[in-house]
């Protein structure tokens, strides 16, 4: 969303520029929804209404680490700051384009004010 867009922006984080490499790496439009909607589900897949979506291996160890995360600061529940946190100290491309930004683990905590 714009707000989110807004908020990362003021981590200094180019939502468009990040993008733009994570897509020169992997191939144009590696970050849209992939696979047309099965017809025989309808209306209610093609909404998004049809219940459990498993999460990829990659998407479970972030979570993971955002719950570490959350549980090493005493918050009960996790949070984006929890997931931008997780995703700095997670090696991978998305650990090197917010490198690149100048976006560690230390300076968001440092901006989310922790």
């Amino acid at each position: 969303s714009q707000a989110d867009e807004a908020a990362l922006a003021e981590l200094g984080i180019d939502v468009g520029a990040i993008v733009s490499r994570v897509e020169q790496a992997h191939g144009a439009g590696v970050l849209a929804h992939s696979g047309a909607p099965d017809a025989r589900r309808g209306k209610r897949r093609l909404l998004g209404l049809t219940g459990h979506r498993p999460f990829a291996r990659e998407s479970k160890r972030v979570l993971e680490q955002a719950l570490r995360v959350a549980l090493g600061r005493g918050d009960r529940s996790i949070g984006d700051e929890h997931l931008l946190l997780a995703l700095t100290v997670r090696p991978g491309v998305v650990q090197d384009v917010l490198r690149a930004q100048g976006v560690s683990y230390a300076a968001a905590v440092r901006v989310l004010g922790e």
